[in-house]
């Protein structure tokens, strides 16, 4: 966090050197720009502390607590704050840079959890839903064992299910959902067909004219509160003197009137942009998705283009399992969120208890 506040205020003289006037722009554009920074270097700095900390994963048996455990933990500490950031969109590539053997046309999904990668062999054309694939494991004799675990070629791993360490999963193994690599037994083929990352995806010129603009729109409606409490902020004159060195920008921000500003940016963007994302999903669902309908007893599924858009669109719009965030605000109130699901479509009668992990719209 540290180094992101320095980072920012670095951007932000940088960026008032061109202009005279302390506007909303000049805030707006070294908060992107810190935010782009930071995403493109967190995962080379994790790599680079994977390597320098822990180097390459190893079989074998460890004490507990001892020097490889403290090793082990650091950098699963770091995985869980630095992330995979821009490898997102290419997770086979950045688990590939931390060890990982992974074969050519591998999907993985991004809550997929790996670790101990230098243990993990994954052959080509194996797709991975939101599965926990970890060599580590505990040992009955106060130890930890790392175990290699081998993914042989067109298999796949559907959501919430584990493989665990010393597991073989021969080649078009399809694992199902809430299942794991003790119960192999019970791996079919049918199953495949529940693997998300394997589903067909809307044509591209699809997503660029229709998709893009509603998400971007949605974007720009949830951030509106806090742009423009940023463009009140920076037509204020406080301390509107040039800036020469980190000293002026901190105190430019710092100033005891601007920090009520800054209080109520994280306030709106924790309470008031998690309703309007939700309320403009909800618009879109109702006025451009429609309706889902089951497919009829008997007949295939419709598969086309825009078929193939809608639940993409609609998993988009809503990416997390809390409601873009209100069902965190709601709690337990529970009738609050059936009503929400039921603006949504779903059919939600009374009384209902909510998890409070939620699921999500695929």
């Amino acid at each position: 966090r540290v180094a992101q506040w320095m980072l920012f205020i670095n951007l932000f003289i940088y960026c008032s050197s061109f202009t005279e006037s302390r506007s909303a722009a000049v805030f707006v554009v070294a908060l992107f720009a810190t935010s782009f920074i930071m995403r493109v270097m967190r995962p080379f700095l994790f790599i680079a502390a994977k390597w320098c900390i822990i180097g390459r994963y190893t079989e074998g048996r460890y004490k507990l607590f001892g020097k490889d455990y403290l090793r082990w933990w650091m950098v699963n500490q770091l995985q869980e704050l630095l992330g995979a950031g821009i490898f997102e969109r290419n997770l086979p590539l950045y688990y590939k840079l931390l060890g990982a053997k992974i074969g050519a046309g591998v999907k993985i999904s991004k809550d997929t959890k790996l670790s101990e990668f230098d243990l993990l062999f994954i052959g080509s054309k194996v797709a991975l839903d939101n599965a926990t694939v970890r060599p580590f494991a505990m040992d009955s004799r106060g130890c930890f064992a790392l175990r290699k675990i081998q993914i042989g070629e067109n298999s796949s791993v559907c959501a919430k299910s584990t493989i665990a360490g010393g597991a073989t999963l021969p080649e078009g193994t399809c694992v199902g959902p809430l299942s794991s690599s003790h119960e192999l037994c019970d791996a079919r083929p049918e199953h495949r067909m529940h693997c998300r990352p394997l589903r067909a995806m809307p044509p591209m010129w699809l997503k660029v004219l229709c998709g893009w603009p509603i998400l971007l729109l949605q974007r720009a409606l949830t951030l509106s509160p806090v742009l423009l409490l940023m463009v009140h902020m920076a037509s204020s004159e406080w301390y509107v003197d040039s800036f020469t060195s980190i000293q002026d920008g901190v105190e430019y921000i710092a100033t005891p009137e601007r920090m009520g500003y800054l209080f109520a940016f994280i306030i709106f963007h924790r309470t008031v942009c998690p309703c309007l994302a939700l309320a403009y999903a909800i618009v879109v669902k109702r006025c451009i998705i429609g309706a889902f309908k089951p497919t009829v007893e008997g007949e295939d599924p419709n598969v086309s283009s825009w078929q193939v858009f809608r639940p993409w669109l609609m998993g988009r719009l809503i990416p997390d399992p809390h409601l873009c965030g209100v069902a965190k605000l709601l709690g337990r109130h529970y009738e609050a969120i059936s009503a929400l699901y039921r603006l949504l479509g779903v059919k939600v009668g009374r009384y209902v208890y909510w998890p409070g992990s939620g699921f999500n719209f695929t």
